[in-house]
């Protein structure tokens, strides 16, 4: 399973997946393993997930993929649940007008290859109630980073 979750997160992606608690306890875990053995270079904070942690990843781990159309790139496309995502540094006004305006053009272009698809838009922080009311209404849901590992 190790190694599946590995693959699946490279370079320790999988540490949002899980919560604070439980990544400190394998941090202490890496820590203490390190100091015991200081040329245990090849242990990697990986090895000292628990079971429980390796299953909770491989439950909540998305397959996600950069969806193309010609030139064109959506930062994010969810398969098994149709869901298209359009990420942005900035909750301001303009760079959510340029997030809606993104995903209407590819949820058009990819409508006869994808099918019917669910569009989000992925802030930094929850948005202002106007702007939340606005998406609903176009069909649009926000996700946005919730505490330090959680997204909403």
């Amino acid at each position: 399973m190790l190694r599946l979750t590995c693959e699946r997160f490279p370079d320790g992606e999988w540490v949002g997946l899980l919560s604070v608690g439980r990544v400190d306890a394998a941090r202490e875990i890496f820590d203490e393993r390190k100091k015991r053995n200081e040329e245990a270079d090849h242990c990697d904070f990986s090895d000292c997930l628990q079971f429980c942690d390796k299953a909770t990843i491989k439950q909540k781990g998305r397959d996600l993929f950069v969806a193309q159309y010609q030139k064109l790139r959506c930062d994010a496309y969810e398969p098994a649940k149709h869901n298209l995502i359009e990420a942005k540094s900035s909750n301001q006004r303009e760079y959510v007008r340029m997030a809606v305006g993104q995903l209407l053009d590819y949820a058009h272009l990819g409508q006869k290859k994808l099918g019917k698809m669910n569009k989000a838009i992925l802030l930094p922080r929850k948005p202002d109630g106007s702007v939340a009311g606005w998406l609903k209404t176009l069909g649009i849901r926000v996700i946005w980073r919730e505490k330090k590992v959680l997204f909403r």
